[in-house]
């Protein structure tokens, strides 16, 4: 199948690792998203299967009031993201954040995660 695509487009093969785990505005940590409900008088959280949930103030969805992504097309954004950049970086490097070989693998800081500084970072290292 694989060869057949590649007729007609570029075709790589990506390690999806982190990508349902990291948000894909500021790559901070995703938590699955839990709902409020009221039993017996009391409140109760349950989680919700299929959505994602950023909890990092500084995040832009978090500030427009868009924190909660569907799990699946959410992860489908993120890889193609770690995918643009290993075919577009010198490198051929996943985003630290992707990278299963990077200190980053941590949740991200509040300060969030620069894709351009990153992109600096490898055309510095890229060979002349």
């Amino acid at each position: 199948m694989r060869r057949n695509h590649r007729r007609y487009c570029t075709v790589a093969i990506h390690d999806e690792f982190r990508t349902s785990k990291i948000c894909t505005y500021c790559h901070g940590a995703v938590v699955l998203a839990r709902s409020r409900r009221l039993k017996n008088g009391q409140v109760i959280f349950k989680t919700v299967n299929g959505t994602v949930e950023c909890s990092n103030p500084a995040c832009v969805s978090f500030r427009c009031g868009y924190t909660m992504k569907a799990r699946d097309p959410h992860s489908a954004v993120a890889i193609l993201m770690s995918g643009t950049y290993v075919l577009e970086s010198p490198s051929r490097l996943p985003l630290g954040v992707f990278s299963r070989n990077s200190n980053t693998n941590n949740a991200r800081s509040s300060s969030g995660f620069k894709l351009a500084t990153h992109i600096q970072e490898d055309a510095r290292m890229a060979p002349q």
